[in-house]
């Protein structure tokens, strides 16, 4: 159990370590001339994502867990390449295809790895705690990234994509060192009927649907944003600054990260989320309301809530989804994220190129108003015990 444990935090750490992460959107401006079609390298990769979700799910399910983790570093690692050939908008749409594919790999089975792999030892009960801390790593990792970018960036910005290629082909070879937890059996049988079966769980279950809803619009409209906060800091500071400064938030949230288990066990999952989405709404609107050289600094601080609020919904999710179909039913609860991601990634960019960025962030941050209210009623729908009862 430790063995699979340790490298599926080593596997964060090299997808964690893509360079260009922090200042993505500021290269796929470069290279495509507009917020909007820059923005749009990211809603491909989440329609392609979307695309993809349901089916690697269900393989997850039938070929494992492990296979579909090798299959989904392969897809990372030439998704990367692709960025680093740029040089056309065709280029980077290939790479985003790509690196949907790899989240979609990702994005159900991992966390059904994790939770298959403690439940084998009885210790599923930890999930939130364990989740959190394997989670932790990929923030450091983008820390790092971001401070590396920061210097590789006063060259160029397109050697910071090159340099993000190594640590690819170094997450392919991690993989291989995976143990497929013997909880999960290899499955025979009508793939068909066990997506059909995984839809109807979801539609049955009505605190599932209910979470998974809120989940789709907080996942979609917050991470858009996030992508697109470079943007706004350009306009406060060089762009070999805004790497630096992109490197808190993610030291700020792998702090979240690893102390989310105890403070999840301490107050629940639902008052973390809404404490944590309403600090980040107050902290953002006054910093785009007020522009100073501090604003991108007081941002970053709500990024310690993202590590909690992550693994709050993850571990609410995981909770109804049934151990059969767990990877599945994890990615047709990530389709709506992801559609939504895409939907709200070009709205954001047209936005701005119609705006400035500052207009379509304040936007954003009040359209999260209801988002949180729907949290509220979902609180007070259900009743929800702590982590551990």
């Amino acid at each position: 159990m430790q063995r699979n444990i340790k490298l599926l935090a080593l596997l964060n750490v090299f997808l964690g370590l893509r360079l260009f992460s922090p200042i993505a959107i500021l290269y796929f401006t470069g290279v495509t001339g507009s917020f909007a079609l820059g923005m749009s390298i990211f809603a491909v990769t989440q329609v392609a994502s979307a695309f993809f979700e349901v089916p690697t799910g269900v393989f997850s399910d039938f070929i494992g867990r492990r296979n579909t983790i090798i299959l989904g570093s392969f897809a990372a690692f030439l998704s990367v390449f692709f960025y680093a050939l740029g040089g056309s908008y065709w280029l980077l749409f290939a790479g985003a295809v790509l690196e949907g594919l790899s989240l979609s790999f990702f994005s159900g089975n991992n966390d059904a790895f994790l939770y298959d792999t403690l439940k084998e030892r009885e210790k599923e009960r930890e999930y939130h705690t364990f989740l959190g801390k394997v989670s932790s790593t990929y923030g450091v990792a983008g820390g790092v990234s971001a401070v590396l970018a920061g210097i590789i960036s006063i060259e160029s910005l397109h050697l910071v994509v090159w340099a993000s290629v190594f640590p690819q082909v170094a997450l392919v070879i991690t993989s291989f060192f995976l143990v497929e937890p013997r909880i999960h059996s290899r499955k025979s049988g009508n793939i068909y009927r066990h997506l059909k079966e995984s839809f109807a769980v979801f539609l049955q279950n009505r605190k599932l649907r209910n979470l998974s809803i809120a989940n789709f619009l907080s996942y979609g409209i917050g991470e858009s944003a996030y992508q697109f906060f470079p943007s706004f800091f350009v306009s406060l500071l060089p762009v070999w600054a805004v790497s630096f400064v992109r490197a808190l938030p993610n030291i700020n949230s792998a702090i979240g990260y690893y102390f989310s288990g105890k403070l999840i066990d301490r107050f629940a999952q639902l008052p973390l989320l809404i404490v944590g989405y309403s600090y980040a709404r107050i902290i953002h609107l006054l910093s785009l309301l007020f522009p100073t050289i501090l604003s991108p600094f007081l941002m970053s601080t709500s990024s310690f809530f993202h590590g909690i609020t992550d693994t709050a919904k993850n571990s609410l999710i995981q909770k109804e989804f049934t151990d059969h179909q767990r990877a599945t039913m994890g990615s047709v609860s990530s389709l709506g994220s992801t559609l939504t991601y895409a939907i709200a990634s070009i709205g954001l960019g047209l936005l701005a190129d119609a705006t400035s960025p500052n207009i379509a962030l304040i936007a954003v941050q009040v359209s999260f108003i209801p988002i949180i209210l729907m949290y509220i009623w979902i609180f007070k729908k259900y009743r929800y015990d702590k982590a551990n009862t």
